[in-house]
This record gives structure tokens, sequence and C-alpha cells, in this order.
């Protein structure tokens, strides 16, 4: 199946993100009005969540059901943001590979390039173990929503046992993907959120016409939320793809 139509990509990169002005609800003609009773009669068994369907090229649902926050009756609305978690993943993936793209690293480059301070067993780590969830490194250190400096990450990194040798097999690491930030940060020289990664996504999306329209910085205290951590920082990049070539579905 096929598609060629504008489309609007709302692309999270870090934890959560705001772009005003604010959607309004959207419910439009008799399918539109359909979905909504489908969820309304869903979220009467406990759904909640948002809800943003286009059908032809236009917005007939864009809907908020059930509570966002229950210990605070805070509903969900078509803003409602979330935390898109593990999403980000690709973005840094990308980011990376960007930096490969302009001759400043190699995959197969060790951190200890990066970090010259990493002790043996973490500097013989390559980039692509840490891609592919192959390095040994534990899937998190502390508690997720902990704040942490990147000195203080990378030391508490350095000082964590492997589990394995680095490339002996799979294991599912976000330590390895914050690394790759890091790494990110150090080849640029530049923050994360603020260069590397925003390229990166508009490189991903230069060969079906997108382009960077706007970039925005939050506290995401500001606005209705849904997290753990009321004062994270996120970043927001809206890429418009127009005149798309044909996207396989």
């Amino acid at each position: 199946m096929h598609h060629r139509r504008p489309l609007l990509l709302l692309a999270a990169l870090g934890l959560l993100t705001l772009s005003p002005p604010s959607r309004a609800n959207e419910i439009k003609g008799p399918f539109g009005a359909a979905l909504d009773r489908y969820v309304r009669e869903l979220a009467g068994y406990g759904y909640s969540g948002s809800v943003l369907v286009e059908q032809h090229g236009e917005v007939v649902l864009d809907q908020g059901y059930g509570l966002a926050d229950r210990a605070h009756n805070m509903p969900f609305t078509a803003d409602t943001l979330f935390d898109i978690a593990s999403i980000s993943k690709p973005f840094t993936a990308a980011a990376v590979l960007r930096l490969e793209m302009r001759g400043k690293l190699k995959v197969e480059d060790k951190l200890g390039r990066f970090f010259p301070d990493a002790p043996p067993d973490k500097a013989a780590i390559t980039l692509h173990q840490l891609l592919t969830h192959t390095s040994g490194l534990p899937e998190s250190i502390g508690q997720e929503y902990d704040p942490l400096a990147r000195k203080g990450f990378l030391r508490r990194v350095f000082a964590t046992k492997l589990l394995f040798p680095p490339g002996g097999r799979f294991s599912y690491s976000n330590v390895g993907y914050s690394l790759l930030a890091a790494v990110v940060e150090q080849v640029s020289g530049k923050p994360f959120g603020e260069v590397e990664s925003v390229k990166a996504v508009s490189d991903l999306y230069a060969p079906v016409g997108g382009e960077v329209v706007e970039i925005n910085e939050a506290v995401a205290s500001d606005v209705q939320i849904l997290a753990e951590d009321p004062y994270t920082r996120g970043w927001l990049v809206k890429v418009k793809v127009t005149d798309t070539a044909p996207i396989a579905a």
C-alpha cells in the first residue's frame, strides 16, 4: 500500500516536549464521530490515551480520553505529552551514523578513543556494540529518573562490572545508548539535543522532502504531562513532509 500526502511528524528527542499553540480537540464527519463513540465506549472500560486519526489528508479525530493522572483527576487531551522512552534510541543511532557519514567517527571505533580515562574493559567496547546492545553493559544504573550529570554518569558506568565480554551476546542496555549520546556530544562539541540529534532527524526525512520547520525547548512543569520527573527538559522537532515519495505501509 502506498501513500502520497503531506504529514507532520512530531519527534521528541529526550523525554518530554511542548510546541505552542495547543491543538483543539477535533471530531469531524461521520467517520470521526463513529470512531469517537467507539473510543468513548472503550474509555468506559478503563481505556485512557490520546487518539489522532487522519483520512484523505484531513484530521477526523484528535481527542483525549480518560484520565492522564488519576491521582489528580487530570484528563487526557489532544495535547497531553508522553514520555517517549526508548523511541528516542533510533534518533541517537541516527546521530551517530550522521557523524560517521561526515567522517568524524566510525562505528568500529572503541570507547577509549573518546574517553581516555575509561578502564580497559570499557575502552574496548565499540560503538557498533553499543548500537546493537552487545556491549556487555547492564540495562540501567540507578533509578531511571535520577538526575545525573554526564561526568557522574560516565564515572558510574566505568565502575560498573560488565555482564559479559563485549560482543559476547545480546542484552538490552539503556546505558549503552546514553553512552552513545555522550560520544555524540564529545565529537560534536555540542549538547546532544541542540545539534546532532536535531540534524539527524532532518537528514532522515530530507530524501522524502522533509524539512525541520520548528525546534522548541520547554520546561515540562509548564504543561500537562505524564512523567515521574515534573522538571524534565525536552525538545520537540517538527518535521513537515510534503510532496512525499511513495511510502510503503
